[in-house]
């Protein structure tokens, strides 16, 4: 567990960075541009990431594992709004943002790779299984033309089906 300054350091980076790649190209947003708007110092940025795309996908991460948890404790209790939330999320993440083909596409890589590997579902074949399906559900969605996508809320209906299908 992360102490609470180093929480709150991410925090202020996480939300320099997307802002800045609301206007910035993310090939092109500078360390030192980064932590100016996070008004934090440049090495205190380098204790925990290596360039400004790695906060980027720390946190894509994180909701991922999220949402793997999630569905770990709570089954198809709250499967939805779980789901809903996670869709909105990736949408959200996106929205006006200059970089979000680039972004929609680090993400489908990392629904790809996380949603296979988490220490979470291992061991359980129906978790690997639906890992997995929702890994090819989202990456299909996120590749989809954006004028064309399909909301949150029918991805997260169409998930909670498969996934409930599943866990039947």
């Amino acid at each position: 567990m992360l102490d609470k300054r180093t929480l709150k350091t991410k925090e202020k980076l996480r939300k320099a960075a997307l802002e800045l790649s609301r206007t910035i190209p993310l090939e092109e947003m500078s360390v030192s541009a980064l932590c100016k708007k996070a008004g934090i110092n440049r090495t205190t940025f380098y204790k925990y990431y290596a360039v400004p795309e790695d906060v980027l996908l720390e946190m894509n991460r994180e909701m991922i594992d999220e949402m793997l948890e999630q569905m770990h404790r709570e089954g198809e209790v709250e499967l939805y709004p779980m789901l809903l939330r996670s869709c909105q999320n990736l949408v959200e993440k996106g929205a006006g943002n200059k970089n979000a083909a680039l972004i929609d596409e680090r993400m489908v890589e990392m629904v790809m790779d996380g949603m296979r590997e988490p220490e979470l579902y291992q061991n359980n074949e129906k978790l690997h299984f639906i890992a997995g399906g929702t890994a090819a559900v989202l990456e299909r969605w996120l590749k989809e033309d954006a004028s064309k996508r399909r909301s949150a809320q029918e991805v997260a209906a169409e998930l909670t089906g498969y996934i409930q299908a599943v866990l039947k």
